[in-house]
């Protein structure tokens, strides 16, 4: 947070010039710590210090009704969310964690540590508008984790029943019983080793029999059994599309 700390310094001491696009930045950084904190189960105000975050910095979202503070029976100071701050919230992370899912699923940036995406991700969600983020929804099929296993809020684009746009891929765990699918990526290395030595591969046709539990295939004639564990990591797309 020592980054956004600095933003905030001179938002406060006048000099705001300089940091008039980044505003935004140091606003969506404040959102998403403190609704880690709470998705974590963390709601002591004294806490956020560990993420560089002080109890004056809560003062505009608090006048702007968006978290409120309170005491606990043992007179610890705790805070939550009103429900125009939890709205916020859901939407900045959305946008966080669609940006890593872009890249991780799409651009093939190795995910390894969540500090090889979460930079890239921040630099690029402040910059998405809810529409945008809305398309990368759809092009990624509408996930509904991060790469790291963080639930994704759905969108607008998430609950219509009919799709202006249907995702290119999809990962072979969503697929439907009966229709034909080309492989477009494999994105983990050891399920990429397993699938290699069932004859899959980038550019494989699979036709599919069965969806659950696993998910069962012909490839080159073969019948292939396919563990969900693995199927997730599989992005395919509709031969017909």
């Amino acid at each position: 947070m020592a980054h956004e700390n600095e933003i905030y310094r001179c938002l406060r001491s006048g000099d705001a010039c300089r940091f008039v696009g980044r505003k935004r930045e140091y606003l969506d950084h404040l959102f998403e710590n403190i609704g880690i904190f709470l998705e974590d189960q963390k709601d002591a105000v004294a806490d956020l210090e560990e993420v560089g975050i002080f109890r004056d910095q809560l003062e505009p979202l608090i006048q702007d009704q968006h978290i409120e503070l309170y005491l606990d029976p043992h007179q610890v100071e705790r805070f939550r969310w009103l429900p125009n701050g939890e709205i916020l919230y859901k939407k900045i992370i959305r946008r966080h964690r669609l940006a890593e899912r872009l890249l991780v699923d799409i651009l093939q940036v190795p995910l390894g540590t969540e500090e090889r995406t979460e930079g890239p991700a921040c630099l690029l969600d402040h910059s998405l508008s809810d529409e945008v983020a809305d398309s990368i929804c759809t092009l990624l099929g509408h996930p509904t984790t991060c790469p790291h296993n963080h639930p994704i809020p759905p969108g607008e684009c998430c609950v219509r029943v009919e799709y202006a746009v249907k995702p290119l891929w999809i990962p072979l765990s969503r697929v439907k019983v009966g229709k034909e699918y080309v492989v477009h990526t494999i994105l983990d290395e050891e399920a990429a080793e397993k699938l290699i030595r069932l004859g899959i591969s980038i550019g494989s046709k699979l036709w599919i029999r069965q969806t659950l539990p696993t998910v069962v295939l012909d490839c080159e004639q073969t019948t292939v059994a396919c563990d969900q564990d693995i199927a997730q990591y599989v992005l395919v797309r509709d031969v017909h599309r």
